[in-house]
């Protein structure tokens, strides 16, 4: 079946079951069901056939767990980046992941880092090394995404499984293996590294086209 086909299955599903109404979103970029409950507040958004947003999912899942600050930081900026209704990329704005990777940016940047930088904690750590370059030892490709460090596809269609990650997922696996030093060592609170959220992307430097854009608060 097409992928209209199954997000009109999601929506009859969802209104059967009185879970509220849905909405087939075909103009996204990725196709949605958006389905609301009867106040008309948004409850979850269904996609079919994006393997890489689970993918995206499961890496957001493993830094986040990483920390215990860093889940209460990523649901306060997006409620505040739904209240200055900037999170709707549907709208030309942000997305949940885009504000995610930039905590996770800024948290990997702090003095002591909260989070270790996603090319420490790799699986195979020569990956690195061979990655960006070719068999004759020149320059090859530089991979702007970790998982572009893995050739395998993204799920196995026969048994619908998920490839591995290719970092560690596990706290105690990445202590163990000595890949993140400071972890632990960042006291700051919530309020600071919030603060100190704001005052990064808040920055002149990140306005848009060139400068004339609007700097959010």
């Amino acid at each position: 079946p097409s992928w209209l086909t199954k997000l009109r299955l999601v929506q009859s599903l969802a209104e059967r079951e009185k879970l509220g109404t849905a909405e087939v979103v075909r103009g996204a970029r990725v196709p949605v069901a958006k389905l609301v409950n009867a106040s008309g507040a948004e409850l979850v958004d269904v996609s079919v056939n994006n393997v890489a947003a689970l993918e995206n999912s499961r890496f957001v899942g493993t830094l986040a767990r990483l920390d215990p600050r860093v889940p209460g930081l990523g649901r306060f900026i997006k409620y505040w980046a739904s209240q200055r209704r900037i999170n709707k990329r549907s709208e030309g704005t942000l997305s949940t992941y885009t504000l995610i990777l930039q905590l996770f940016f800024f948290l990997q940047t702090r003095q002591p880092p909260v989070l270790p930088l996603v090319t420490s904690i790799l699986v195979d750590p020569s990956l690195l090394s061979s990655g960006g370059a070719s068999g004759d030892g020149s320059s090859g490709e530089v991979f702007k995404a970790v998982n572009a460090f893995i050739s395998s596809p993204e799920m196995d269609e026969v048994s619908g499984e998920l490839r591995p990650l290719p970092f560690l997922t596990e706290r105690d696996a990445i202590q163990e293996a000595g890949r993140f030093p400071f972890a632990e060592e960042n006291k700051e609170s919530i309020g600071e590294l919030l603060l100190g959220f704001f005052q990064l992307w808040g920055h002149e430097e990140f306005r848009g086209n060139e400068g004339s854009g609007q700097t959010v608060y």
